[in-house]
């Protein structure tokens, strides 16, 4: 399939005049700036029938993987099941693969699916992108053939490292930054797409589900952490660190409900889909949970001056204390059924 990618610089185009399979549109760059024509944009797309992809360019210099991320998760929600996400990776310190990957991993795991990387075949051949190609993360390579019409991409030699060879097939070809298409006067970056309509589909539908539970907990001096999956722990042990406060989702048809005790209020009102439960800011402690839920769920929990508990099983329960001015620290819940 073949496409263009567009930003603001092409505020005027209108996609109806121009003749393409898909279009990339810019989303947000850096931790502050979203791009004014990229809902238009998306929506119109959308109309057309087109396969979509949104960027973010990456400031990488100034800010960390997570902040950035974080910004282009929160401002592009709505595209979420409907383009893939993809970095734009442009900026001055173009070795931080560390950031990229870390970039890429959130984004994935908030998006349900893969995202992909774009940058330049200097870039590629630069450095060893081995963690980003062996975590099955697509390319989107520049490689521009203006001085050659005949030149065709081979993007299965893309890397020149060992490592990086034949880097994932569901990837993209920028071949120029100064196309020409029917419909709009200015210059358009044309790519092409190493697949069909339904390679596309795949894409985006290439990773296993979301896993039913997951939760992010508010840790004292931390603030809030990392989203984590079931099975997984949340908080800390043997750093005498409070719990604060606690999100938690259901997906795949998990139900949960949860209400927080907390130091010098206690319980509060019940939360559900991902509703903050405790309090930040104020410096106390989350001293208990009570949840209910649908489905049964072995838990785990480390209390202050206990350590952690024996594990048990249930679908209504309460984790922590109350009423012994004890801190929850940290607990593990994994979803039974």
């Amino acid at each position: 399939m073949r496409g263009i990618d567009i930003s603001n610089h092409q505020a005027d185009l209108d996609l109806s005049r121009v003749e393409c399979d898909f279009v990339i549109i810019k989303a947000t760059e850096g931790k502050s700036y979203v791009d004014p024509y990229c809902d238009s944009f998306f929506k119109k797309a959308m109309d057309l029938n087109k396969k979509i992809g949104i960027y973010h360019f990456a400031n990488n210099v100034q800010n960390t993987a997570e902040q950035e991320a974080d910004w282009f998760i929160n401002n592009t929600r709505g595209y979420i099941g409907k383009a893939i996400p993809i970095l734009d990776w442009e900026s001055s310190n173009t070795s931080n693969i560390s950031w990229a990957k870390r970039w890429l991993d959130i984004v994935s795991e908030a998006y349900g699916y893969k995202a992909m990387i774009y940058m330049s075949e200097s870039i590629v051949n630069r450095y060893d992108w081995s963690s980003v190609a062996n975590a099955d993360y697509g390319l989107w390579v520049a490689k521009y053939r203006d001085n050659n019409p005949d030149y065709n991409y081979d993007m299965s030699n893309a890397g020149s490292k060992p490592s990086v060879k034949h880097w994932d097939f569901y990837s993209m070809w920028q071949w120029t930054s100064t196309g020409k298409l029917e419909g709009y006067s200015g210059n358009l970056d044309c790519n092409e797409f190493y697949g069909d309509s339904d390679t596309w589909d795949k894409y985006i539908n290439k990773v296993e589900k979301i896993p039913d539970l997951q939760y992010q907990v508010h840790i004292q001096d931390k603030g809030w952490m990392n989203w984590q999956n079931a099975g997984e722990g949340a908080g800390t042990e043997g750093q005498s660190l409070r719990l604060e406060a606690i999100k938690f989702k259901g997906n795949n048809g998990l139900k949960i409900e949860y209400q927080a005790h907390v130091q010098d209020i206690g319980w509060q009102d019940w939360k559900k889909d991902g509703e903050i439960a405790g309090t930040t800011g104020q410096s106390l402690r989350l001293e208990a949970i009570r949840i209910k839920c649908n489905k049964t769920l072995e838990v785990q929990e480390h209390i202050q001056d206990i350590g952690w508990t024996p594990k048990f099983k249930s679908k209504e329960f309460v984790i922590g204390t109350e009423g012994k001015a004890l801190r929850l620290e940290a607990f593990k819940i994994n979803v039974m059924e």
